[in-house]
């Protein structure tokens, strides 16, 4: 199970902490789809869902990186076997 509010305070810069804090209301693009969501999320194990975590904030801040690593990865196979 994700700790959502937890995730959030980690994540989220901490100017955006006290509005998190008062637990505001989310708008979701279908109860379906959430449902759905939490069934994948609950399914799969939690190393895996951490490395996915690391694998999606790794390619956020690629753009920002040296070239170098950037060729790095993308000339690995398993860069190129995850994101294509």
């Amino acid at each position: 199970k994700v700790n959502w509010t937890e995730y959030l305070f980690l994540t989220a810069p901490s100017i955006v902490h006290l509005y998190i804090a008062e637990d505001p209301k989310v708008k979701v693009p279908s109860e379906d789809y959430i449902e759905k969501l939490n069934e994948v999320l609950n399914e799969t194990s939690p190393r895996t869902l951490t490395n996915y975590v690391i694998v999606q904030y790794i390619l956020h801040w690629l753009p920002l990186l040296d070239k170098k690593y950037i060729e790095l990865l993308e000339n690995s196979p398993l860069f190129y076997e995850f994101c294509h």
